[in-house]
């Protein structure tokens, strides 16, 4: 949520967080941090200015599902299959 608080500071109160108010595991606080803002600063850059920004989480079994959700024009396959493609 600090993350979050922060993003909405530097964009103006877009971001919404959804989901559970504490969650626990094992992973890297400032890895996850990077992962969030590489994400919403992407949501930022490619979609609709004037709309929210969900950032969720999501408890599934013992994972946690993480997403970030825009309006804006979505990706075409062409440009899905090279945004995941390895260099």
């Amino acid at each position: 949520s600090d993350t979050v608080a922060e993003l909405n500071a530097l964009h103006g109160d877009r971001f919404v967080l959804k989901g559970p108010s504490s969650l626990e595991g094992k992973w890297s606080r400032d890895g996850l941090r990077r992962v969030i803002e590489n994400l919403a600063s992407n949501a930022v850059k490619y979609g609709s200015p004037d709309s929210p920004i969900t950032v969720s989480a999501e408890v599934v079994g013992s994972d946690v599902h993480l997403s970030v959700h825009n309006f804006g024009n979505p990706l075409t396959p062409d440009e899905q299959t090279e945004l995941f493609r390895q260099y």
